[in-house]
């Protein structure tokens, strides 16, 4: 759904309509519309949003309106036409010379998984996954204006807990429409009375402006519908007076596209509490079960915050598993920037890494234990449906994630650990690793990293895998690392910090994280890396973190 500003005098000419670009028919919302946004949705189902980015991190801000909106959305619109997948969109991207275009943001939906995002701020593009489910641009206080219509949606939408159905959505669409650009403004003038003259008259221009176009536009909402054989882009005025059947509808078949088949994923149907650390103590160390006290329990489940975590997972049972990091990722409000390691990407560089069908293992460092696993997968699965995560046993208690992952017995590895492992190198399905196997800690100032085991780097070399590395910069809240300090300085052995990982999880330290992708080591590449698998796990450790200074 899009919230586009009309003019009064072009409102007939703002229909939805069918063109073609080159032998793709794709579907636009007309012609005469002013904005700083445009869309458009190709044959195959996949939806274009380009929108100028106006916040101060942008290092190119050009005077010409003008020549952003026409020559940008036009003449990148015709490169995208003919995408069919996330794979073939990302190499297209790649070569496409950016220096001509004002800062953007291109949003991209494929179908009805979570969208991607592309970011050009000017001088360096890079990918953001864990897109929040409301995209919004303003040039009036753009970075306290997005905060705010974020603010307002979660509140409309109970904090993303209802999928909005037609009437809903856009009784909260007039609701907020066309009384938000007045108390932005409004507010803007508000925060910057205090500053000097020329703000102050900036703000109350800004007002006066807002007030001119809430008189001379009408903010009006297109909705777009990817269904299985049909298309459907339809506009409805944004009016509080307008009924919702004032609807402009235009329909185009659908094109099946030669993309890796996505299905939606449903968790597997539970009773009782999910997580219940008494339970799984109980079977996994029946011995140490026995000696513990009621009283510690107890204070273990408010450590654990586990009552909050079961509580949010009833609320997402209904929802597919495959959904499951993206609503977590949206509901804590943390996404991730993905980078090449150095300057812009390139075709050469982002191939090998988005190919489908290629027997590959990420290989990636672990800073923070639980929503570093979450971007990744959240990220990755858009590329590659079928892939699998190798984690601790203990995550295998979420239904929703059963489907990606491959549980081991970190701490007592034995034959069914090691015969999921062998299933899981031999199929073709890409494989996500983290060889350090914990979540790594703060050492006098520095994040330190477990060193990396052999056993990821020997089944890779002896299943013919290439590996990509991948680097994540993140960290932990300040408690996980004082209780692992002073888990360290009394000389405990047990991992009690590991208690805390769930309460960093509901309450993240780091809310953007920035991830670093690597060249593809070959599996001949792997063999010179050292004489022994763990010499061979140091060097890909040692490359990994490069890329971090790259």
């Amino acid at each position: 759904m899009f919230n586009r500003e009309i003019s009064a005098s072009v409102e007939c000419e703002a229909s939805p309509e069918i063109t073609c670009v080159g032998d793709v028919r794709t579907l636009t919302p007309g012609k005469g519309i002013t904005g700083d946004a445009s869309f458009m949705v190709n044959e195959y189902g996949m939806v274009f949003c380009l929108m100028r980015d106006y916040r101060p991190d942008s290092k190119n801000h050009s005077t010409s309106v003008e020549h952003t909106r026409y020559d940008g959305a036009e003449s990148l619109f015709e490169s995208l036409a003919e995408v069919t997948n996330l794979h073939g969109l990302r190499v297209k991207l790649a070569d496409i010379d950016l220096v001509r275009f004002n800062p953007f943001q291109l949003t991209v939906f494929p179908g009805p998984f979570p969208p991607l995002q592309w970011h050009w701020d000017g001088a360096d593009w890079k990918e953001v996954t864990a897109v929040p489910p409301i995209i919004t641009t303003s040039s009036c206080v753009p970075e306290w204006t997005q905060m705010r219509r974020i603010r307002i949606f979660r509140k409309g939408t109970g904090d993303y807990r209802f999928t909005l159905d037609d009437e809903r959505h856009l009784a909260l669409h007039r609701r907020c429409a066309s009384r938000f650009r007045a108390a932005s403004a409004g507010r803007a003038a508000f925060a910057f009375r205090k500053t000097s003259a020329f703000w102050r008259t900036s703000a109350i221009r800004k007002a006066s402006a807002f007030k001119w176009l809430s008189n001379r536009s009408d903010l009006s909402v297109y909705r777009i519908r990817v269904e299985e054989a049909t298309i459907r882009m339809s506009r409805h005025s944004g009016g509080q007076d307008s009924r919702s059947d004032s609807v402009c509808e235009v329909q185009m078949p659908r094109k099946t596209g030669p993309a890796m088949q996505r299905r939606i994923i449903m968790p597997e149907p539970y009773k009782g509490k999910l997580i219940d650390i008494e339970r799984v103590l109980h079977e996994r160390s029946p011995e140490l079960y026995k000696k513990i006290p009621g009283w510690m329990f107890r204070l273990i489940r408010v450590i654990i915050n586990e009552k909050r975590l079961n509580r949010y997972l009833d609320d997402v049972s209904d929802r597919p598993g495959n959904f499951l990091a993206s609503n977590i990722l949206h509901h804590l409000e943390v996404q991730a920037e993905i980078r090449p390691p150095a300057g812009p990407i390139s075709s050469a560089e982002v191939r090998p890494v988005t190919k489908p069908g290629r027997k590959v293992m990420f290989m990636a460092n672990h800073p923070t234990g639980g929503l570093d696993g979450l971007l990744l997968l959240h990220w990755l699965s858009g590329y590659y449906p079928d892939i699998r995560i190798i984690v601790n046993d203990l995550l295998f208690t979420v239904p929703h994630l059963r489907p990606w992952l491959v549980p081991v017995d970190i701490y007592r590895p034995g034959r069914e650990s090691m015969a999921r492992l062998r299933e899981a190198f031999d199929d073709d399905a890409p494989l996500l690793v983290y060889p350090a196997g914990y979540a790594a800690r703060r050492i006098k100032g520095e994040l330190v990293e477990a060193q990396w085991k052999k056993m990821p780097i020997k089944l890779a070399r002896e299943h013919k895998r290439s590996i990509v590395l991948i680097h994540i910069d993140g960290y932990n809240s300040k408690l996980f690392n004082s209780v692992a300090w002073i888990r360290r300085t009394a000389g405990i052995r047990m991992n009690l910090e590991l208690l805390f990982l769930s309460r960093a999880l509901t309450n993240p330290a780091c809310k953007c994280y920035n991830i670093t992708i690597g060249p593809t080591v070959s599996p001949d590449e792997i063999v010179t890396l050292g004489k022994t698998d763990r010499d061979r796990a140091a060097k890909l450790q040692q490359k990994c973190t490069l890329l971090a200074k790259s």
